[in-house]
């Protein structure tokens, strides 16, 4: 190995004998851990657009059938649910992140 084989950003030392991937310990149960975080933040990210979409299509449909249908006022506490369960899912995912950038 010579000195024009080294890059110009190299951090850190790594004897010629060895590859980077054997000199960097990985940690099975980290590894684990921030697979299930991302997985929680996916799903709940789903939650929230598809909440997001329930809200939408339901508003729309009171809207429209406001006159036509005197029970459509009853749509009001679901599109209240639904909102609810959005908050709660938004409350997880921002306290995660926040959490993550903590460490």
């Amino acid at each position: 190995m010579t000195l024009s084989d080294i890059p110009d950003d190299a951090d850190v030392d790594i004897p010629p004998d060895q590859d980077v991937r054997r000199v960097q310990e990985k940690d099975p149960a980290a590894a684990h851990r921030r697979l299930v975080d991302r997985l929680k933040l996916h799903f709940a990210t789903r939650l929230i657009l598809g909440c997001l979409l329930a809200v939408v299509l339901l508003s729309g449909a009171q809207y429209a059938l406001q006159g036509v249908l005197p029970e459509v006022g009853e749509l009001a506490a679901a599109i209240d649910w639904i909102k609810l369960v959005a908050t709660t899912a938004l409350g997880f995912v921002f306290g995660r992140s926040f959490e993550q950038r903590d460490e």
